[in-house]
């Protein structure tokens, strides 16, 4: 019985029922009835049958509650609990008129062991059949639980749209058989968006970090944005981890035997080992070359799967846009051959190719490209395309033996078999034919000629045999009955093939023809050019043969030919590109020599050796040893590494390869100084995120070094030359980042047992420049020095120099420049320095450093300090940097930078050391010339573009030096290096005529030569343009050239010539974007030297002779009609506003940049160039300089004493031109 709290009590009577007094409603349960026997009827005599008994009690119906009562009597006593029964007729009298209750749907669910509902209802045992709402049983869910079945593949709309921004990956193996490489497992980088596989190699498990860091560089150093792994404790070691949350890249991991969360790689790594087996098989190749089969299966596939993004397209397809060209790939396994140089040959006679066998398209030993074995399979070589092949020829399929796994198939499919009986090859008996053949029956098999299976024993190896053959059956027809192929239906004749249209086509057929017999010119980078002749043509191919003039023979398409053909079109287009290539290479390794040191110079011996073994032929090979035995002292002294057994590296970590490098020193005469051996790296092998991790290392900027001359272009300043040797090697390395290991040297230790572990940075490596340039920094704060925000290569420090004031201020021009301020000895606290201040300024170019300094002893103070850490040589002062030559005044401090013996150098290259000078360096009725080097140049001729391209080259390093008035000139040039003419190469020449005139003149900084307004320190510019002057042949292009020149000390620091990056309406729109570049460059010029304690107290000065520019960088007075250019107005507005320019307007006549921009007369050329320089006036230079009148003031011009205008004279200074005539140069010092 059921009560309302959920609880059961069972009958303690067979003739009560148990009541409980306490609940709310008084219920029978009819299932505790059922449960314990007892049977309860409905129908016309509803009541309830009781269990072990014939007794009925029948039910009373409540008309109003529509519910069945059973009645009962009051109990006989309390304490018993009970109810009696009233007990009705005897159950036979009812029983036949009474239908029995079925049991409900859990009864039979139970009964008949959990079958499903819909079985439930198709059965009829007896049992009730449910027909109402499903049943759930918490049985079957825990008892029958199976796994879920695979969602369906997600959208192509909700996955990746770029390449490689989510990846798939897992591992596979590890493999039974150590592959090529010392690998056991591979790993497939899947590409979500397109489908793509790339395959890594890793001989454990746990070097898959390294992999990925090896796909990382393969897709461009990009990392993915996803990446895709299960729970493998490969894919989630803490390092890995790191890396991932280094470069934002989510690692999502694939739940628990839900594999398929990673489907497109585990599908990746079943098919790519489906395909590998194919491979090995067809070509009869060990296992060992496993990895060369998986690497060619990736490749395959990427060319003909299907991508994800479009399936209509392969994934090459979707990724290159082009149809893929497989006819240059040869099948796995096939014969190839690989071209072999000259030098690679024994002699005339030998083969000009290496034969071998192709194992497919890969990478090995960081070479991508066709891989090929020989025929001992020991070595592998790889080619990108000097490959040819035959698809019909499998060398390895001709052996008599195969790899073990592959023995019975090659047993079964070749044409010869071995006897039971002995090892020797036995001619093998052919199978039956088709049409004689018949099926082999039960009972053919089962003949007694063929012995039982219980008899067949595995054939034990002899002495003849190979010892491959020990762990295969042997399978013959003597020992095991071949069923033969059931004979097939002959197929249909094949349609006859088209004729070719050599035979169809009578032009084609004449076209072809007629190229046999001409002559062929072919140029090969490195080798020159070579002639010869077509001799065949192929019908079939459409190839012809060529034979060259040294016997050499080359099968080339006919598209191809034509190029090589003098008569054709495309011959002189095509051999301007292979000679403008060996050009720029040539150029380039002659830029060192041209830019060499002059005074004393290091120029390479033809005769030093290329390598250790041709030192060891060298006739001094004595003394290039004693070379070699001081480089390895001195880097063994330093603890450059440590020698590690090759053993001791964990497999799998790349090793850099090494080399020794020689060169001969000689003075300035040619005279041999010194023979220098160099042990460097091969940092071509290092790999980015793996073996190094930043290269970039900054170097000071030529427009810093001429700011620190002319600012220190005063009397008691200093400037000295540094030189660090051996400064790469001084840097170690982060002991943090992951072990770096290089090949040894050659001659000393053995490079097949050991390794060098490097604590160093070596010449050669990737990233030792930026390692020395963070040891150099860390050495410069150290002694106290600051570095620089505007230019991170030059640091400073300030003492005080007085004993009166110890702390150190700020080091303006008052304190460091002006004579009045120079502090009394006694009050010195050193006696080298005159001022208030000492002030120590370095700037490092590589290894190259210059310190600016007031004081001796502050500059030598600091050498010893580095000294500590590096290998500081002092050249004494200043006189040669960087190919140009200075010179100081001791008295003035005046300095002078002159290229004079480079340009000697440059006019004696290209043969005019004796030319007639001009004295300016555009050419006559300049518009016309310039107009016709617009004109295009269909086919330039190679070697006059070669030519231009190295005059051009030598040019540039001129004018970005010492020789600013060339700028417009070189600018022009310059744009025409891939296609120039006679008309470039005069106009350079012009140039160079010019140079005969003035190569004696250099530029000169002087701060006593300051003229007012303008004080020692300041910083102003010139700005100008030339509207629309820039033309090209078809009359589209029409900007403008612009020019802008910065002065300081009353010589130049920075300029620029070039032309507008887009087109301007009117004269004043092209001179507000000359101001808006010349204004950038004032900014930081500015900051410069505020870092650098000469402060810049007013706005920088930029001359401007266009009035309607003048007012425009002012306001906005044509906003509507110059919204084209309104950030560049916007920026000369907001710096005017803040201070930090004023736009003056001066008369064209007196505008300095007017020569950077546009060609002058000699009349108003020599003087603006003698002013841009700072030199002395000439006698034909203008006396004045004619200020505009909108830019006068009242100011009067301030007193210079000794020479050099003292700070006060700026304190009075507003900004505008305080002088209506100012003269051009300052009078002689």
């Amino acid at each position: 019985m059921r009560c309302t709290r959920n609880k059961y009590h069972t009958f303690v009577q067979p003739d009560s029922a148990l009541v409980v007094p306490d609940a709310s409603r008084i219920l029978f349960s009819i299932s505790q009835a059922l449960t314990v026997g007892h049977h309860v009827h409905f129908g016309t005599n509803p009541g309830l049958l009781l269990h072990g008994s014939k007794q009925f009690i029948p039910f009373v119906k409540d008309e109003q509650s529509g519910m069945y009562l059973l009645p009962l009597y009051p109990p006989l006593n309390r304490h018993n609990g009970t109810y009696p029964l009233q007990v009705g007729a005897e159950a036979e009298q009812i029983l036949p008129a009474i239908p029995i209750y079925t049991p409900p749907a859990e009864v039979t669910h139970n009964t008949l062991g959990h079958v499903s509902n819909r079985r439930t209802k198709q059965l009829d045992v007896g049992l009730h059949k449910p027909s109402g709402p499903d049943i759930t049983c918490p049985i079957c869910i825990t008892a029958k639980r199976r796994r879920a079945s695979r969602p369906l593949p997600s959208d192509v709309a909700q996955r990746a749209q770029h390449p490689w921004q989510d990846v798939y990956v897992d591992l596979s193996g590890k493999m039974r058989v150590q592959g090529i490489g010392n690998v056991y497992y591979f790993i497939p980088f899947v590409c979500s968006y397109s489908g793509a596989r790339i395959v890594e190699f890793v001989e454990r498990k746990n070097h898959f970090i390294h992999a990925y860091r090896r796909f990382v560089a393969r897709i461009n150093g990009t990392h993915p944005r996803k990446l895709r792994t299960d729970k493998g404790g490969e894919f989630m070691s803490t390092e890995l981890k790191h890396l991932l949350e280094l470069h934002f890249v989510h690692h999502q991991v694939c739940a628990v035997d839900e594999h398929y969360s990673i489907g497109p790689a585990e599908n990746a790594v079943g098919r790519l080992r489906e395909t590998a087996i194919t491979l090995l098989l067809q070509a009869n190749l060990p296992p060992k070359f496993w990895p060369c089969a998986i690497q060619h299966s990736a490749f395959l596939s990427n060319y003909t799967s299907r991508s994800r993004a479009n399936p209509k397209l392969t994934v090459y397809e979707l990724l290159f846009q082009k149809k893929a060209d497989m006819s240059k790939v040869p099948p796995f396994g096939a014969y190839c051959s690989i071209f072999r140089a000259r030098k690679e040959r024994k002699g005339s006679l030998d083969l000009p190719s290496t034969p071998g066998i192709f194992i497919g398209v890969g990478i090995h030993q960081k070479t991508l490209g066709f891989m090929v074995t020989d025929p001992t399979l020991s070595s592998i070589y790889v080619t990108r395309h000097h490959l040819a092949f035959d698809p019909q020829i499998f060398p390895l399929r001709l052996k008599p033996t195969a790899p073990p796994l592959f023995k019975n198939y090659h047993k079964l499919t070749n044409n010869q078999t071995t006897s039971p009986s002995t090892s020797t090859p036995q001619p093998r008996q052919p199978y039956l034919d088709e049409e004689a053949g018949s099926d082999f029956d039960a009972e053919a098999e089962a003949s007694p000629e063929a012995p039982p299976p219980s008899e067949r024993k595995r054939k034990q190896p002899d002495s003849a045999s190979d010892s491959s053959d020990s762990d295969s059956e042997v399978i013959t027809l003597a020992t095991r009955s071949l069923r033969p192929r059931i004979p097939q239906p002959t197929p249909p004749p094949k349609a006859p093939k088209a004729p070719l249209r050599y035979h169809t086509d009578q032009a084609y057929r004449k076209e072809r023809d007629s190229l046999i017999g001409q002559q062929v010119i072919k140029y090969f980078a490195g080798y020159g050019t070579y002639k010869g002749y077509v001799r065949e043509y192929g019908i079939k191919t459409d190839n012809y043969l060529v034979v060259y003039d040294d016997g050499d023979t080359e099968t080339i398409k006919y598209d191809d030919l034509l190029s090589l053909l003098p008569t054709r079109p495309e011959f002189k287009e095509a051999q301007a590109n292979f000679v403008a290539l060996s050009a720029s290479l040539e150029q380039a390794m002659n830029t060192a020599s041209a830019t060499s040191h002059y005074a004393s110079s290091a120029s390479a011996d033809p005769n030093a050796p290329e390598n250790w073994r041709e030192m060891r032929k060298h006739a001094d090979a004595a003394k290039w040893q004693e070379s070699c035995d001081e480089e390895m002292q001195n880097l063994r002294q330093l603890g450059c590494w440590t020698v590690v057994s090759i053993q001791d590296v964990p497999r799998g970590t790349p090793i850099m390869g090494s080399r020794w490098t020689y060169r001969a020193k000689t003075d300035e005469n040619g005279n041999l100084t010194r023979r220098r051996a160099r042990f460097v790296c091969q940092g071509f092998s290092q790999v980015k995120d793996v073996s190094y991790w930043e290269s970039f290392s900054p170097v000071v900027s030529f427009t810093t070094i001429r700011l620190l001359i002319a600012l220190t272009a005063m009397p008691h300043w200093h400037v000295m030359h540094y030189d660090v040797s051996v400064a790469f090697i001084t840097a170690k390395i982060d002991p943090t980042h992951p072990p770096i290991y290089c090949r040894p040297a050659e001659g000393y230790e053995s490079r097949a047992e050991y390794v060098y572990l490097l604590h160093r940075y070596l010449y050669g490596m990737k990233d030792s420049p930026r390692g020395y340039n963070l040891h150099f920094n860390k050495v410069c704060t150290d002694y106290g020095l600051t570095r620089c925000v505007s230019d991170e290569c030059v640091y400073i420090k300030v003492e005080s120099n007085d004993k009166r004031n110890s702390t150190a201020p700020a080091p303006s021009l008052s304190a460091v420049s002006a004579s009045s301020t120079q502090i009394p000895p006694e009050h010195r606290i050193h006696d080298d320095c005159y001022y208030s201040v000492r002030i120590l300024i370095v700037s490092t170019y590589v290894d190259d450093n210059l310190l600016f300094t007031n004081s001796r002893s502050f500059a030598e103070l600091f050498s010893v300090h580095c000294n500590k850490y590096l290998k500081m040589n002092l050249e004494g002062d200043l006189k040669w940097y960087l190919s140009v030559q200075y010179t100081r005044c001791a008295t003035t401090g005046a300095v002078t930078a002159n290229q004079e013996q480079y340009i000697n150098k440059l006019l004696q290259q290209h043969g005019m050391a004796t030319c007639n000078p001009v004295s300016v360096p555009f050419p006559a009725k300049c518009d016309d010339i310039l107009a016709q080097l617009a004109q295009p140049i269909s086919n330039p001729d190679p070697a006059l573009v070669k030519q231009f391209q190295t005059l051009v080259g030598g040019l540039l390093y001129l004018q970005v030096h010492t020789c600013p008035e060339i700028s417009f000139v070189v600018s022009i040039l310059s744009r025409h290096m891939t296609r120039a003419g006679e008309l470039h190469i005069q106009l350079a020449k012009k140039v160079l005529r010019y140079l005969q005139s003035r190569k004696h003149l250099p530029i000169r900084w002087c701060a006593q030569a300051c003229r007012s307004p303008h004080v020692p320190g300041e910083i102003y510019g010139w700005s100008d343009a030339s509207f629309a002057d820039v033309k090209a042949s078809d009359g589209s292009n029409r900007a403008s050239s612009i020019g802008w020149i910065f002065m300081c000390n009353n010589g130049p620091v920075s300029w620029r010539s070039t032309k507008t990056p887009l087109i301007a309406l009117n004269v004043a729109e092209s001179e507000i974007i000359a101001l808006s570049s010349a204004s950038q460059e004032a900014v930081f010029l500015r900051k410069l030297c505020t870092e650098l304690g000469f402060l810049q107290p007013h706005p920088t000065i930029i001359y401007e002779d266009c009035e309607s520019a003048v007012a425009l960088s002012r306001e906005n007075r044509f906003k509507k009609r110059s919204k084209h250019i309104d950030v560049r107005w916007s920026f000369v507005v907001e710096k005017q506003r803040h201070g930090d320019l004023r736009v003056v307007s001066v008369s064209r006549t007196i505008m300095l940049a007017d020569i950077l921009c546009s060609p002058r007369a000699a009349a108003s050329f020599l003087p603006f160039r003698n002013t841009i320089l700072g030199l002395p006036p000439a006698e034909h230079a203008p006396a004045q300089l004619r200020v505009a009148p909108a830019a006068v003031s009242d100011h009067p011009a301030p007193a210079a004493a000794a020479g050099v205008a003292p700070r006060a004279s700026m304190a009075a200074h507003s900004g505008s031109l305080p002088a209506t005539e100012l003269p051009l140069s300052a009078p002689r010092a």
